[in-house]
Protein backbone atom coordinates (compact mmCIF):
# COMPACT_ATOMS: atom_id res chain seq x y z
CA UNK A 1 0.00 0.00 0.00
CA UNK A 2 1.40 2.96 -1.20
CA UNK A 3 1.46 6.49 1.20
CA UNK A 4 -0.35 8.96 0.08
CA UNK A 5 1.12 11.67 -2.23
CA UNK A 6 1.05 15.12 -0.25
CA UNK A 7 1.05 17.97 -2.80
CA UNK A 8 4.51 20.46 -2.70
CA UNK A 9 3.65 24.07 -2.39
CA UNK A 10 4.49 26.02 -4.91
CA UNK A 11 6.79 29.46 -3.91
CA UNK A 12 5.98 32.68 -5.58
CA UNK A 13 9.28 34.73 -5.45
CA UNK A 14 8.83 38.81 -5.47
CA UNK A 15 9.87 40.29 -8.86
CA UNK A 16 11.83 43.55 -8.60
CA UNK A 17 10.89 46.34 -6.55
CA UNK A 18 10.31 49.11 -8.52
CA UNK A 19 10.24 52.60 -6.61
CA UNK A 20 7.47 54.98 -6.52
CA UNK A 21 8.52 57.74 -9.08
CA UNK A 22 10.04 60.86 -7.44
CA UNK A 23 7.98 63.86 -6.60
CA UNK A 24 8.59 67.44 -6.37
CA UNK A 25 9.29 67.07 -2.35
CA UNK A 26 11.68 64.56 -3.14
CA UNK A 27 13.52 66.72 -5.39
CA UNK A 28 13.35 69.83 -3.10
CA UNK A 29 14.34 67.88 -0.24
CA UNK A 30 17.22 66.54 -1.75
CA UNK A 31 18.23 70.06 -3.02
CA UNK A 32 17.76 71.65 0.42
CA UNK A 33 20.80 72.86 2.17
CA UNK A 34 21.48 72.09 5.70
CA UNK A 35 20.70 75.02 7.92
CA UNK A 36 23.41 77.48 8.30
CA UNK A 37 23.13 79.97 11.05
CA UNK A 38 24.86 83.32 9.69
CA UNK A 39 25.97 85.87 12.72
CA UNK A 40 24.50 89.73 12.56
CA UNK A 41 27.23 92.67 12.56
CA UNK A 42 24.89 95.23 13.23
CA UNK A 43 25.33 95.89 17.07
CA UNK A 44 29.03 95.67 16.09
CA UNK A 45 29.04 98.92 13.39
CA UNK A 46 30.53 101.74 14.78
CA UNK A 47 28.41 104.90 12.85
CA UNK A 48 30.56 107.64 11.49
CA UNK A 49 28.93 111.34 11.75
CA UNK A 50 26.52 112.64 9.84
CA UNK A 51 28.03 114.23 6.04
CA UNK A 52 29.09 118.21 7.13
CA UNK A 53 30.01 119.70 3.83
CA UNK A 54 32.64 121.69 6.13
CA UNK A 55 34.30 118.95 6.88
CA UNK A 56 33.97 116.37 4.77
CA UNK A 57 34.28 115.53 1.27
CA UNK A 58 32.58 113.13 -1.64
CA UNK A 59 29.27 111.63 0.16
CA UNK A 60 28.92 110.04 -2.77
CA UNK A 61 31.49 108.05 -2.18
CA UNK A 62 30.76 107.11 1.22
CA UNK A 63 27.22 106.24 0.74
CA UNK A 64 27.84 104.19 -2.59
CA UNK A 65 27.51 101.13 -2.93
CA UNK A 66 28.18 99.03 -6.31
CA UNK A 67 27.40 95.79 -7.37
CA UNK A 68 26.02 94.26 -10.39
CA UNK A 69 22.99 92.07 -8.57
CA UNK A 70 19.64 93.09 -8.37
CA UNK A 71 18.57 93.67 -5.56
CA UNK A 72 14.61 93.77 -5.74
CA UNK A 73 15.12 90.24 -7.34
CA UNK A 74 16.68 88.69 -4.68
CA UNK A 75 14.37 90.02 -1.86
CA UNK A 76 11.51 88.78 -4.43
CA UNK A 77 12.68 85.36 -4.86
CA UNK A 78 13.93 84.63 -0.98
CA UNK A 79 9.88 85.60 -0.47
CA UNK A 80 8.47 83.52 -2.81
CA UNK A 81 10.33 80.71 -1.77
CA UNK A 82 10.49 81.09 1.91
CA UNK A 83 13.84 81.57 2.56
CA UNK A 84 13.92 84.87 4.30
CA UNK A 85 14.31 83.37 7.59
CA UNK A 86 17.76 81.41 6.12
CA UNK A 87 19.10 84.37 4.48
CA UNK A 88 18.00 87.52 7.39
CA UNK A 89 20.88 89.92 6.80
CA UNK A 90 20.98 89.33 2.75
CA UNK A 91 19.20 92.17 1.29
CA UNK A 92 20.53 94.83 3.96
CA UNK A 93 23.94 93.96 3.08
CA UNK A 94 23.31 93.98 -0.48
CA UNK A 95 21.73 97.81 -0.24
CA UNK A 96 24.20 98.67 2.65
CA UNK A 97 27.43 96.65 2.19
CA UNK A 98 28.73 93.49 3.93
CA UNK A 99 30.44 93.85 7.30
CA UNK A 100 33.94 92.05 7.52
CA UNK A 101 33.21 91.17 11.09
CA UNK A 102 33.75 92.12 14.25
CA UNK A 103 36.12 94.64 14.35
CA UNK A 104 37.16 96.71 16.65
CA UNK A 105 36.80 100.96 16.95
CA UNK A 106 39.44 102.57 14.65
CA UNK A 107 41.13 105.55 16.89
CA UNK A 108 43.62 106.10 14.92
CA UNK A 109 44.69 106.30 11.15
CA UNK A 110 47.12 102.98 10.20
CA UNK A 111 48.67 103.05 6.33
CA UNK A 112 50.67 99.80 6.55
CA UNK A 113 53.57 100.40 3.74
CA UNK A 114 53.15 98.44 0.43
CA UNK A 115 55.64 95.24 -0.07
CA UNK A 116 59.02 95.50 -1.49
CA UNK A 117 57.28 93.40 -4.23
CA UNK A 118 55.49 96.66 -5.40
CA UNK A 119 58.65 98.14 -6.48
CA UNK A 120 59.87 95.59 -8.91
CA UNK A 121 55.84 95.95 -10.79
CA UNK A 122 55.33 99.29 -10.07
CA UNK A 123 54.03 100.12 -14.03
CA UNK A 124 51.66 96.48 -13.32
CA UNK A 125 50.63 98.19 -10.35
CA UNK A 126 49.64 101.94 -11.84
CA UNK A 127 47.92 99.72 -14.95
CA UNK A 128 45.93 98.08 -12.63
CA UNK A 129 44.56 100.86 -10.68
CA UNK A 130 43.97 102.88 -13.92
CA UNK A 131 41.68 99.96 -14.70
CA UNK A 132 40.26 99.95 -11.72
CA UNK A 133 39.72 103.46 -11.48
CA UNK A 134 38.24 103.71 -14.68
CA UNK A 135 35.80 100.90 -14.33
CA UNK A 136 34.34 102.73 -11.48
CA UNK A 137 34.84 99.93 -9.42
CA UNK A 138 37.58 102.06 -7.46
CA UNK A 139 37.65 105.96 -6.47
CA UNK A 140 40.87 108.36 -6.30
CA UNK A 141 43.74 109.08 -6.21
CA UNK A 142 43.58 110.80 -2.85
CA UNK A 143 45.52 112.08 -0.33
CA UNK A 144 45.57 110.31 2.97
CA UNK A 145 43.78 114.06 4.07
CA UNK A 146 41.30 113.88 1.91
CA UNK A 147 40.48 109.97 2.61
CA UNK A 148 40.03 110.81 6.32
CA UNK A 149 37.54 113.69 5.36
CA UNK A 150 35.61 111.12 2.85
CA UNK A 151 35.46 108.01 5.43
CA UNK A 152 34.76 110.68 8.69
CA UNK A 153 37.15 110.20 10.55
CA UNK A 154 40.52 107.61 11.20
CA UNK A 155 40.70 104.84 8.64
CA UNK A 156 43.26 101.47 8.03
CA UNK A 157 44.51 101.20 4.58
CA UNK A 158 45.91 97.69 4.30
CA UNK A 159 49.17 97.23 2.12
CA UNK A 160 49.41 95.73 -1.54
CA UNK A 161 51.29 93.13 -2.91
CA UNK A 162 52.51 91.35 -6.02
CA UNK A 163 51.61 87.60 -6.64
CA UNK A 164 53.70 86.39 -9.61
CA UNK A 165 51.96 82.98 -11.08
CA UNK A 166 54.60 81.18 -13.51
CA UNK A 167 52.71 79.79 -16.60
CA UNK A 168 53.50 77.04 -19.21
CA UNK A 169 56.81 77.20 -20.68
CA UNK A 170 56.56 79.97 -23.10
CA UNK A 171 53.92 82.13 -21.42
CA UNK A 172 54.67 85.11 -19.47
CA UNK A 173 54.16 85.10 -15.80
CA UNK A 174 50.54 86.32 -14.91
CA UNK A 175 51.04 88.76 -12.45
CA UNK A 176 48.35 89.66 -9.96
CA UNK A 177 47.99 92.67 -8.07
CA UNK A 178 46.79 92.05 -3.95
CA UNK A 179 45.43 93.90 -1.51
CA UNK A 180 47.47 92.18 2.31
CA UNK A 181 44.42 92.04 4.67
CA UNK A 182 46.69 89.52 7.17
CA UNK A 183 49.74 92.57 7.45
CA UNK A 184 50.04 93.59 10.43
CA UNK A 185 52.48 95.58 12.25
CA UNK A 186 54.03 95.96 16.03
CA UNK A 187 51.35 98.38 17.43
CA UNK A 188 48.57 97.29 14.90
CA UNK A 189 46.91 93.83 14.49
CA UNK A 190 45.68 92.94 10.65
CA UNK A 191 42.30 93.09 9.43
CA UNK A 192 42.13 89.33 8.45
CA UNK A 193 43.13 88.78 12.29
CA UNK A 194 39.57 90.31 13.55
CA UNK A 195 37.72 88.06 11.27
CA UNK A 196 36.15 84.51 12.86
CA UNK A 197 35.88 81.85 10.17
CA UNK A 198 32.66 80.76 12.44
CA UNK A 199 30.87 83.97 11.86
CA UNK A 200 30.86 83.17 8.21
CA UNK A 201 29.75 79.35 7.41
CA UNK A 202 29.66 77.93 4.32
CA UNK A 203 29.29 74.54 2.81
CA UNK A 204 30.15 72.39 -0.27
CA UNK A 205 27.77 69.50 -1.49
CA UNK A 206 29.48 65.84 -1.80
CA UNK A 207 29.75 64.25 -5.09
CA UNK A 208 27.24 61.71 -3.66
CA UNK A 209 25.05 64.30 -2.92
CA UNK A 210 25.48 66.58 -6.48
CA UNK A 211 24.47 62.66 -8.33
CA UNK A 212 21.32 62.40 -6.44
CA UNK A 213 19.91 65.94 -6.90
CA UNK A 214 20.68 65.49 -10.80
CA UNK A 215 19.43 62.03 -11.29
CA UNK A 216 16.07 63.18 -10.53
CA UNK A 217 14.11 64.27 -13.28
CA UNK A 218 12.25 67.51 -13.95
CA UNK A 219 8.89 67.71 -12.32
Amino acid sequence: MSAPSVAKPTWRYPGPVVAAPPTSEDLLLAAKPPRLRYSNFTDSIVPRPPFDLSIHLRQDIFDGIHHPYNTDAFESSLLKFNLTDSYPQLVQNLCHGFPLGNMPPLLDTVILPNHPSCLEYSQAIDEYLASEVASQRMSGPFSREEVGRILRGPFQSSPLIVSVQPQHPGAPDKIRICRHLSKASRSHASVNSHIKKEDFPTRFDTASKVADLVSLPYL
